[in-house]
């Protein structure tokens, strides 16, 4: 039974976070993010970063909570940006994070983590 597999779990991550590689490649525009997000935590703050990732990976651990959580991703392809619905429990309704390749301004400003 599948849900006995341990591993399924760590497979399904891994293809999660390579399909996150995968966008990032066709968005195409080097390895510096810009990311805003809304509703977080319990306070329902917001806030925003410049970060640095090369892969799907490196872009979770920027953005992402460290909790379990619940993600749904959606791909805004004409505006170049993904939009992440992110769960957990301090933010059971969900928080939004929008991600997108910073500007060549932004790149030369030198605000990176």
């Amino acid at each position: 039974m599948a849900y006995s597999d341990p591993d399924i779990y760590q497979m399904a991550w891994d293809d999660f976070k390579d399909q996150i590689s995968e966008l990032m490649d066709e968005m195409g525009d080097g390895s510096f993010w810009y990311a805003a997000g809304e509703n977080l935590g319990w306070q329902h703050m917001s806030g925003e970063k410049y970060f640095q990732a090369d892969n799907g990976e490196e872009l979770l651990k920027a953005i992402l909570p460290k909790t379990d959580v619940t993600i749904h991703v959606y791909w805004e392809r004409p505006r170049k940006e993904l939009r992440f619905r992110v769960s957990h429990h301090d933010a059971p309704m969900g928080e939004t994070y929008y991600v997108r390749p910073a500007t060549e301004k932004e790149n030369n400003s030198g605000v990176y983590e």
